[in-house]
């Protein structure tokens, strides 16, 4: 075999098995969801008394097909003031995609801890003040399909993000966001965009062929 059949074999594996890029775990006041028919995007969508955050995961594994806009792209406490990385995280860029929901149905503060399977590149918590600076309706597209058309957020509406001050994400290490949300009507959600994660069995047929590689190099030499 040469070393650019070698070389194919190992590219092949590396693009066509990957796995879920989800949400492991949660701690404090959060619950991650995972029936999509029942989480929705629209203003006072659950709107309950519960104080509960809720995640749940949206697309997983996929390119990109736009570039997207974050409001943060590096691990830090952010709070008030906070200003806007303003980052793009650029089209063809494989990724999976969360969302953060915090809806109770009178003023009340919720903090809970996520923890993703993968390394988070960038979350998105401004909704701007129209549909064409909406970073959280432009990346919409991430939004799979099993949630049904009903629940989604069709038009700009504002304060669907967080608001800096009493609210605080504090990105502590690569997979891991802790919210402290102050919250009513409509809510406060938070769109948290992670790596593709390669299957275990694709890292180590990497790792063979990498070895098959310098194998063949060294006869050839």
């Amino acid at each position: 075999m040469n070393l650019k059949r070698i070389c194919g074999i190992s590219a092949g594996l590396a693009v066509a098995s990957l796995s879920n890029a989800a949400i492991v775990s949660v701690s404090g006041q959060g619950l991650h969801m995972t029936n999509l028919a029942n989480v929705g995007y629209k203003a006072n969508f659950f709107n309950d008394s519960a104080t509960v955050i809720r995640g749940w995961d949206e697309v997983q594994n996929v390119a990109l097909s736009q570039t997207i806009e974050v409001d943060i792209n590096a691990m830090g406490v952010y709070q008030n003031p906070f200003t806007s990385a303003n980052a793009e995280i650029s089209r063809g860029t494989m990724v999976s995609s969360h969302t953060l929901y915090f809806d109770p149905n009178q003023s009340r503060r919720g903090v809970a801890t996520f923890t993703f399977d993968a390394a988070i590149i960038g979350i998105i918590t401004s909704e701007g003040n129209a549909a064409s600076n909406d970073r959280f309706m432009k990346s919409d597209f991430l939004i799979p399909g099993a949630v049904p058309a009903a629940n989604l957020a069709t038009t700009h509406y504002n304060a669907r993000g967080i608001e800096f001050g009493p609210e605080v994400i504090t990105w502590s290490t690569p997979n891991v966001l802790t919210v402290d949300l102050s919250a009513s009507s409509p809510g406060d959600q938070i769109r948290v965009i992670t790596q593709a994660v390669p299957e275990p069995g694709t890292i180590a047929a990497l790792g063979l062929g990498a070895l098959v590689l310098v194998r063949r190099k060294r006869q050839l030499v």
